[in-house]
């Protein structure tokens, strides 16, 4: 099984060097829900974990991306095996994106404190333009009326993961290859990411992390954050994004098993003027509940 999981591996990156244009989301809660950018995620909380969040970007830009997400994964019986779905809308401008993700990942216990897992995904992408919504200059134009509205395209993703109870990281290509051919081409993001946890004291922890955004022939993305915990119940974080964007987080653990978190971004770049916030929030819910689990669950 290890050998045909290192060959599908392979397979996949090879796939993945040249790809189709489309719209990828961003989110700026990713710490919370780990499977929104890495498969290799699926079973690191030991439960069945359900995640949902909803992010409005630049509010007040009529045509600007409306994202939502529901994210499950859960161990199987057999510990070393972890699975998960992951199912998307987005809309942006006239075009609106389904995407479900079917993941699996594979857990190698290192030592009692340190889990190595490989992850990969894999599903179908529908993404239909409505090209009736535009108002079009010359009528009868053929670039819209003969192009197709609805496209359907099977999408491919991986990931590494390792991670103890005081730090993590994680490397992953969430969408490696599409079949969707639309007459540009672009590259996918690669995602590299770590952070620790360090005990203030009895009431007061802190979380450094760093997450690079790389796409080929572009500048690399870096989002630096640090989270506040207190009580490990109650906690405010804040973000700096090479995007030139703050994102303020809060959040609030109200049992073991059920959380909510709320994040704002405040665009300082050149839109500001135009569309200067975006807001996200996030719900979570886990069936159960094991000693050894972090609380609250900010790992990725």
């Amino acid at each position: 099984m290890k050998f045909i999981f290192k060959i599908f591996l392979i397979v996949l990156f090879f796939l993945s060097k040249q790809i189709f244009a489309q719209h990828e989301s961003g989110y700026s809660q990713y710490m919370f829900n780990g499977l929104i950018i890495n498969p290799a995620y699926c079973g690191s909380s030991g439960v069945l974990d359900a995640t949902i969040s909803y992010k409005n970007q630049w509010t007040g830009f009529g045509v600007a991306p409306k994202t939502l997400v529901l994210g499950l994964n859960s161990p199987l019986k057999n510990e070393s095996s972890n699975v998960g779905i992951l199912l998307l809308n987005d809309q942006f401008a006239i075009t609106n994106k389904n995407r479900v993700l079917g993941s699996y990942a594979y857990r190698i216990k290192l030592n009692d404190k340190i889990n190595l897992r490989f992850g990969i995904q894999a599903g179908f992408e529908s993404i239909r333009n409505n090209y009736n919504q535009l108002t079009i200059i010359e009528s009868g134009d053929a670039s819209f009326s003969a192009s197709k509205q609805t496209s359907t395209s099977f999408i491919t993703g991986t990931g590494v993961y390792i991670h103890s109870e005081k730090w993590f990281s994680g490397i992953s290509l969430p969408v490696l290859y599409s079949t969707v051919i639309n007459g540009n081409t672009m590259y996918k993001p690669l995602l590299i990411y770590g952070g620790i946890k360090n005990k203030i004291n009895d009431d007061f922890s802190i979380q450094p992390s760093l997450l690079i955004k790389y796409i080929k022939n572009s500048p690399p993305q870096l989002d630096i954050n640090v989270l506040l915990l207190y009580q490990n119940k109650y906690g405010a974080g804040l973000s700096y994004r090479t995007s030139k964007t703050i994102v303020g987080n809060l959040f609030y653990q109200i049992n073991q098993q059920f959380y909510v978190g709320y994040a704002v971004d405040i665009n300082t770049g050149k839109l500001s003027g135009l569309a200067s916030t975006s807001h996200e929030i996030i719900l979570k819910y886990q069936f159960g509940y094991l000693k050894n689990l972090q609380n609250p669950k900010t790992f990725y």
